[in-house]
């Protein structure tokens, strides 16, 4: 992931992945917010009250915990010295509620389990998602749990997964900076006009530091 992190960063694609997933398996595909198969997870605890229909999958923030990190930015191989660089990260906490749906043949084939086996099968594809999207050192603890608000009336059942996303905040220190070479020349009636910059060691910032003009004008 890439600063500046957003939400968006993390529901697009897995809502991407999921859609796919979905589609090639021939399953329905998620309802979003107006209860239209369209794909789209919705976000947001006011959704768990809302009338919507199952399948869905709705994305619940709940909390976050910053700390700081030490990276290297040489050469895996040993070749260009490391220079730890520190960085500030987060967990991301977030509630996922898979809603599972219900046999639509329940008349006939009065299967008590599908609803349970739709809402596991939502709960894989979002695993899935969400380890192709940051990789499993970027994704932490994942905790899931059955949650069934009423016993009287129902549409499917709800799984929630519990899981944390490491994401990144800022870099802060980039490391000493290098004085990028700049071309001169000693000839008689030749003048100097050259700018030096300063570039961070991984290249991804260069700043300005003097402009060099000999003889002087």
């Amino acid at each position: 992931m890439t600063l500046p992190f957003t939400l968006t960063d993390l529901v697009t694609p897995v809502q991407t992945w999921v859609a796919a997933a979905r589609a090639t398996q021939g399953l329905a595909a998620l309802n979003g917010p107006d209860g239209v198969g369209t794909g789209t997870i919705c976000v947001g605890a006011e959704y768990l009250d809302f009338q919507l229909s199952p399948p869905g999958i709705i994305l619940v923030p709940t909390s976050e915990e910053i700390g700081s990190d030490y990276l290297g930015d040489g050469a895996t191989d040993g070749t260009e010295p490391t220079t730890p660089k520190r960085y500030w990260k987060g967990a991301l906490t977030f509630d996922a509620w898979c809603w599972g749906d219900e046999d639509p043949n329940f008349v006939t084939t009065q299967n008590t389990t599908y609803s349970f086996d739709s809402a596991l099968e939502l709960r894989r594809e979002l695993c899935l998602a969400l380890a192709t999207l940051g990789g499993i050192p970027s994704v932490g603890r994942l905790r899931g749990r059955w949650d069934q608000p009423t016993n009287v009336k129902r549409l499917g059942r709800m799984y929630v997964l519990s899981s944390q996303m490491w994401t990144p905040i800022d870099d802060l220190d980039v490391g000493p900076l290098t004085v990028a070479p700049f071309a001169t020349s000693t000839s008689t009636g030749v003048s100097i006009d050259a700018t030096v910059q300063a570039t961070s060691p991984d290249g991804t910032q260069t700043t300005t530091e003097a402009t060099v003009v000999a003889p002087p004008p």
